[in-house]
């Protein structure tokens, strides 16, 4: 009825998304349960938004299929 599924530790999750191609920009963990952390993470290679940028606003101006 329910999918398998199970946990990994913090290096094997970590270990996952980098195997993935993808980089770990910030972890935390809110709340008391520090076996469930919150982790952003963005392709290897993508840029960075400014301060106050919004997704969408970085390739604002631009044609298609031309660089930022």
């Amino acid at each position: 009825m329910f999918a398998d599924a199970k946990a990994l530790s913090k290096t094997t999750l970590r270990r996952a998304i980098c195997e993935a191609g993808f980089e770990i920009a910030d972890e935390r963990v809110f709340g008391s349960n520090p076996h469930a952390p919150y982790v952003v993470a963005r392709k290897r290679g993508e840029r960075q938004l400014a301060e106050g940028e919004k997704v969408g606003e970085a390739n604002a101006g631009s044609t298609p299929g031309e660089p930022a």
